[in-house]
């Protein structure tokens, strides 16, 4: 498990190797979030999450899910053809009013909230752009 505040990722060889990050296997406790410059990010967390105002950035998928709440203060990017982006909290998932960009090149990006369906979650998107090009776009709350 990793019990953090404040959780970077990136890569320190200015992008010769970019590394795959795969948190899903242990309960982590990481309240702040922020990566660039790695290849994906698959991410399972056991409370709330927010994404730091310096934001996500990869080439290829980003998955994170929380059994809390999800907070967007910064921006999420991928740009290899087709990889994904996917939100999934077990309660709300928001943006905290301001204006936050979520980009796919072609890939889908999938948000849902109240991901456990025990009708105790909601979206709060103000302010998001979504760009997938031919990706689907599914926000949906699964009461």
């Amino acid at each position: 498990a990793i019990y953090a505040d404040t959780l970077i990722l990136g890569s320190s060889n200015i992008g010769t190797t970019t590394p795959s990050v795969d948190l899903t296997t242990a309960n982590n406790y990481i309240t702040n979030l922020q990566a660039s410059n790695i290849s994906s990010l698959s991410l399972t967390n056991q409370q709330d999450l927010t994404v730091n105002a310096t934001g996500l950035s990869t080439t290829g998928n980003i998955a994170l899910t929380s059994t809390g709440n999800i907070t967007l203060n910064g921006d999420i990017t991928t740009t290899n053809d087709g990889s994904d982006i996917g939100l999934y909290a077990s309660s709300n998932i928001s943006t905290e009013n301001s204006a936050k960009t979520i980009t796919t090149n072609n890939g889908n990006i999938s948000i849902i909230a109240d991901s456990d369906a025990d009708h105790d979650g909601q979206l709060n998107l103000d302010y998001t752009t979504y760009s997938a090009g031919t990706g689907d776009i599914l926000l949906r709350v699964k009461h």
